[in-house]
């Protein structure tokens, strides 16, 4: 049976073990999932969007605390002393809070988080009087991509396309290989241009009528 350890995030922070920090996220993320959801339901602090795209959110920004400044949030854990899911989660629950804060004091914070628009431009997009893709349009399209994709795969898009960070940062974080991050970041990128294109084709086109 795959369990959280002392000795397991120990090789995946300290040793740089890939198969050892796949297992850590994919152990971290129920755990991360259920406190912040319970946190964010006792404090009001979902935003105005859907609970579970503010989970989502939250769950990427306490992982990538978590795994900031040499992961020493992680490796300060003694199994003797707490549970695994009692000391991460109070954790997860104090940086949510934190965020929360945050959240309430800026105004700015409340503007969702938008897929690239590089990413989504498409050269052969007809141009109906503006150069610029509407911002909704890409709220939509990176939230339903979202609700497709599997814990895993929502850190990868979060990390490597929405943030941009840095490929070596994205493939510690998931263990995997230079070759297996360009294939599956290919994919989320064939995958929001779908989208994208039914999200426009399922758009009426206004039409304006001429003045007599």
């Amino acid at each position: 049976m795959e369990t959280l350890t002392p000795e397991l995030i120990r090789r995946a922070i300290s040793d740089r073990d890939a198969a050892a920090m796949r297992l850590l996220v994919r152990l971290l993320i129920p755990i991360l999932r259920a406190r912040i959801t319970l946190t964010l339901v006792r404090y009001g602090g979902a935003g105005r969007g859907s609970l579970q795209t503010d989970v989502d959110d939250f769950v990427q920004e306490v992982m990538m605390r978590l795994l900031s400044e040499g992961g020493h949030r992680l490796l300060s854990w003694e199994s003797e002393r707490s549970a695994a899911t009692t000391w991460f989660g109070i954790i997860a629950q104090r940086i949510t809070l934190d965020l929360v804060r945050v959240k309430r004091s800026n105004p700015y914070f409340e503007q969702p988080t938008d897929v690239p628009e590089l990413d989504l431009m498409s050269p052969t997009q007809p141009d109906h009087g503006s150069n610029v893709i509407d911002r909704e349009l890409l709220r939509r399209v990176g939230e339903r991509l979202r609700a497709e994709l599997s814990d895993r795969d929502r850190v990868l898009f979060e990390l490597s396309i929405v943030a941009d960070e840095d490929d070596e940062r994205v493939r510690d974080v998931l263990g995997i290989s230079r070759d297996a991050l360009y294939q599956a970041r290919r994919r989320l990128r064939i995958r929001l241009e779908q989208i994208r294109k039914e999200m426009v084709a399922d758009t009426p086109v206004s039409v304006q009528e001429p003045q007599l």
